[in-house]
């Protein structure tokens, strides 16, 4: 037989996979995952960690890890919710979000699924302090920057403050690893008013502020009847040393001097969260 004409045998190796009797399901179907895993089996995300926001994580899931902390798929996290370092999820919209974005394979009703990113570690973190400046459309009580300016004895920052924390807790990343703050800007009240705040706000607001009642009601607006949630920024004061520089004294500073007011308000503005995309 001519050299020329013998067939010609080329070897290569094969990559790794994982074979299952199951076919894919319809979902991995539609978005052709099944297509991006046979042409690209080795994209799986690993040595990425990806931080997820929502309800937590059902860590206990054989298919995210089975476990919590170093060694497991979820490798860190925080309830801000309850304040404590266990990111359970009670609601299991998290979990959900957490199997798409990180799954290992598993089957379901006899077909296959796998999260977009089996190789890469998951790191639950469960909020800011509010910082855009949109009116608010949860209410219609206060004007805009009334309720902004309340905001500001419990949960809001400005977008400032905001920026200018991540770039420090950017410097310090390298150090720290993993860690998690809660920021706002710094609240005057102590845990031990926690129910007064609830039962009658305005009465401990007058005691850390006297002249807020007359300055408030010179410009028409009102304090807070009842507080039930206030964000202690105090960690991250004690561990990376920044501080808010506005807090809810600067805005009565204003007050009494009929100046600007120390925060945006901008009833047209729509978080990203709200704009149309724009390709």
């Amino acid at each position: 037989m001519n050299e020329r004409s013998r067939s010609r045998f080329f070897t290569e190796p094969l990559e790794s996979r994982i074979l299952l009797a199951a076919a894919w399901g319809a979902f991995p179907k539609l978005i052709h995952q099944d297509a991006a895993i046979s042409h690209y089996p080795n994209v799986t995300g690993a040595g990425t960690s990806i931080a997820i926001i929502d309800s937590g994580v059902d860590y206990r899931h054989p298919a995210l890890g089975g476990g919590f902390g170093a060694g497991f798929k979820v490798v860190a996290g925080y309830d801000f919710v309850d304040d404590d370092g266990d990111p359970m999820d009670p609601d299991g919209h998290g979990t959900g979000i957490a199997g798409i974005i990180g799954a290992k394979d598993f089957t379901y009703n006899n077909a296959r699924y796998r999260g977009l990113a089996p190789g890469a570690n998951i790191i639950v973190v469960l909020r800011t302090g509010r910082f855009f400046p949109e009116e608010d459309d949860t209410q219609r009580e206060l004007s805009g920057p009334n309720l902004k300016a309340n905001e500001f004895l419990n949960r809001r920052l400005t977008v400032e403050d905001a920026a200018d924390a991540h770039v420090v807790a950017l410097d310090r990343a390298p150090a720290l690893g993993f860690e998690t703050f809660v920021l706002s800007a710094p609240t005057p009240f102590v845990r031990s008013e926690a129910e007064a705040l609830k039962r009658s706000a305005a009465d401990v607001i007058e005691r850390h502020f006297p002249d807020a009642p007359a300055l408030y009601a010179r410009h028409g607006w009102r304090l807070p009847t009842s507080i039930g949630r206030v964000y202690d920024a105090s960690r991250i004061e004690r561990v990376l040393g920044f501080r808010c520089a506005t807090d809810f004294g600067r805005v009565l500073n204003a007050l009494r001097t009929n100046g600007r007011l120390p925060f945006a308000h901008e009833p047209a503005y729509r978080s990203p969260s709200q704009s149309p995309a724009v390709l």
